[in-house]
């Protein structure tokens, strides 16, 4: 026996497609016309919410900083961010705190400067001219389906911390530097150092995972476009036994070319 479908579907924002499927079922399995009148008249209300729902998001606005200021975010934003210079030329900074909020997409551009110390990213992050992000804690990306941290222009995201739920999308000279160890590319160990678009064509995208510099988990997928690339970097702790076993050595040698003397 067949069913009468009816499927709403809704932009692509926060948390994926959102799809309402109504079954509407035939007028045989239903005991009373009245009943039937009923369910015609819910479908009807969830549709009206639905749409209500779908142009509330539609309607969502941009909050720009370019004051060439710095500005510290402890407080929800239910809006999209967009950071760049100001008119002058000065250098725009946001600094995200744990308890701030940007409910839609952060993007950066100029030579502006983004901190993310804690809070929730829940859209994409786009970067682009000159600007510098530093992720070190908090949420990034968690809040949509085929979300992307996107590094374009001559831009870096550098990465010691924070929860990512977007793919990596490298543009033009874009670049993400990351701390961390035990990293694996397609689950094969590699060592630190640069990661490039070998091909110089059409990228293939692979997946990355490692332990960064606060311990949390990086598991994403990457693609390199262009001249943009990927930079892995011991955590700090890493590089501080290289330089005590280096000092180390040194001083081993010392002592067993006096000991010749």
């Amino acid at each position: 026996m067949e069913f009468l479908r009816l499927f709403i579907y809704g932009k692509n924002l926060l948390i994926g497609d959102p799809k309402l499927e109504i079954i509407i079922q035939p007028r045989a399995w239903i005991s009373r016309w009245e009943d039937y009148e009923i369910m015609k008249k819910t479908v009807i209300v969830m549709m009206v919410i639905l749409v209500i729902g779908i142009c509330v998001e539609s309607s969502k606005a941009t909050i720009t900083f370019d004051d060439g200021a710095v500005n510290d975010i402890d407080y929800f934003i239910n809006d999209d961010v967009y950071v760049t210079d100001s008119t002058g030329g000065s250098t725009t900074t946001l600094n995200l705190l744990t308890s701030g909020e940007i409910y839609g997409e952060l993007e950066a551009d100029g030579s502006s400067v983004v901190t993310v110390e804690g809070g929730t990213i829940r859209g994409q992050l786009r970067t682009s001219g000159s600007c510098h992000v530093a992720l070190s804690y908090g949420s990034i990306a968690n809040g949509i389906t085929n979300a992307i941290v996107w590094a374009q222009g001559n831009s870096q995201i550098t990465i010691t911390g924070a929860e990512i739920g977007g793919d990596l999308l490298g543009h033009d000279e874009g670049k993400f530097v990351i701390f961390g160890k035990d990293f694996e590319i397609d689950g094969i160990p590699v060592d630190y150092g640069l990661i490039i678009n070998e091909s110089g064509g059409y990228p293939v995208t692979k997946q990355l995972y490692g332990i960064l510099d606060n311990e949390e988990i990086i598991n994403v997928d990457f693609a390199l476009w262009g001249n943009s690339s990927i930079l892995l970097v011991p955590e700090p702790l890493t590089i501080l036994l290289f330089s005590l076993g280096g000092v180390f050595i040194r001083k081993s040698k010392k002592r067993r070319k006096t000991n010749q003397d």
